[in-house]
């Protein structure tokens, strides 16, 4: 096959779209050839210009990148501000076109060195301005418990999903704020709460080295190992701080569980950065972080046992949706061997989907996922829709109010 007249404009091609990801493809033609070319050489130029970069997907190396170039340009430091990374750890970054869709792959510059983690927490100190902030007293004798479940950080929907699930840094940014709008608003019809607790019932990075901890099970992902630790460092300190300054709660609890298939250790690093941050940062928020796969925490005469669902090492399949016999008869057991008593709850994740049982001893409850669902689930299971769990405690009462938000 000849070589198509319009190769001469490959460089020119990857330039533009290097300078601006978003260009269409017959904008891109008559910038290439004027607004006064003829119609049929536009029109032919935009069918090349899309099957050319559709080629460059399966390009690992190309000549006609210019890392140097590339960082350069306002596009790429567009989106490294969008994404959190600091241009000034980049040490290389090409501009490829993934699925039609134009995107950059970036490689930082990280260099390992030794860690004195006895200073730790004077490191994080060093650079926290400690909030006083007074806190409200509160005006009722319940606590609002939000359920961030299955965040994945990091996970990936490609534009061939039969489903849309635009996940970025920058949206996980926009779910959390309506998280903050639901606290606001269960404020405003309840009064203050005497206790607020954000649970991270496990899942909140999407994987390891592009797989779960487990291994041997790959994931499509957006961002690399730091991007996803600092991700989500930098979402749930936005988050905490602007719960905390809301004056939703007299008191304030944060608890994390990372006994998880997907992340696990990798959750518990961020998770343990998070809280030397928190106990400086803003001291008045307990900081509670699970590594048994079930534990629990107790509110009045609430005991609420809380899991993943799946375990991080020895479970095959996780804990189910709906509450058949065995289960009914393991949670029963854990009850009587930690001599649980009152108004017993069992709170989990994992499925992506909500579900409420009971039996004669306890509450069932699966959660919703903040990050919604794969391409893999909406593939081979159907569509799941991103949202958050939420429960409202009564101190001294059996009365507990289920609610759930989309997004």
């Amino acid at each position: 096959m000849g070589k198509s007249k319009w190769s001469g404009y490959n460089s020119e091609i990857l330039k533009l779209y290097r300078e601006n990801p978003a260009l269409g493809y017959s904008e891109a033609s008559r910038e290439l050839l004027g607004d006064e070319a003829d119609y049929k050489d536009i029109d032919t130029l935009r069918t090349y210009i899309k099957r050319f970069l559709a080629r460059q997907d399966n390009t690992s190396e190309t000549s006609e990148y210019d890392d140097t170039e590339v960082v350069k340009t306002d596009a790429f430091k567009k989106y490294c501000e969008e994404e959190g990374i600091d241009i000034n750890r980049v040490r290389s970054a090409k501009f490829v076109n993934h699925a039609g869709q134009q995107k950059f792959n970036v490689v930082l510059d990280y260099k390992e060195e030794p860690f004195d983690w006895n200073d730790f927490a004077s490191i994080i100190a060093s650079n926290v301005d400690p909030k006083e902030i007074p806190l409200p007293t509160a005006e009722n004798d319940k606590a609002l418990h939000l359920y961030h479940s299955d965040m994945h950080i990091g996970a990936w929907v490609s534009d061939n999903s039969m489903y849309e699930n635009n996940y970025s840094l920058q949206e996980v940014r926009r779910r959390l704020e309506s998280v903050r709008y639901l606290a606001v608003s269960k404020k405003k019809d309840n009064g203050v709460f005497n206790s607020l607790v954000m649970f991270d019932l496990g899942d909140m990075l999407d994987g390891y080295n592009g797989q779960t901890v487990r291994g041997g099970h790959t994931l499509p992902q957006n961002m690399d190992n730091i991007q996803q630790f600092e991700s989500a460092i930098t979402v749930y300190k936005e988050h905490i701080a602007m719960l905390v300054n809301s004056e939703i709660a007299e008191n304030y609890t944060f608890y994390a569980t990372v006994n998880d298939n997907h992340s696990s250790h990798f959750s518990y690093f961020a998770l343990r950065a998070l809280a030397e941050w928190c106990s400086y940062a803003y001291p008045q928020v307990n900081v509670i972080i699970q590594t048994k796969f079930i534990d629990t925490y107790e509110y009045g005469i609430h005991t609420f046992m809380l899991t993943h669902g799946k375990d991080a090492q020895f479970m095959k399949h996780g804990m189910p949706k709906y509450l058949d016999k065995k289960t009914e008869i393991y949670i029963k057991d854990y009850i009587d061997q930690k001599q649980i008593t009152g108004n017993a709850h069992f709170v989990k994740a994992d499925l992506h989907q909500e579900c409420v049982d009971f039996c004669n001893r306890f509450r069932y409850r699966n959660t919703l996922s903040l990050f919604g669902a794969s391409e893999w689930i909406f593939t081979n299971i159907g569509y799941s829709r991103a949202g958050l769990s939420y429960d409202i405690v009564c101190e001294n009462d059996k009365d507990v109010m289920e609610g759930r938000i989309f997004f």
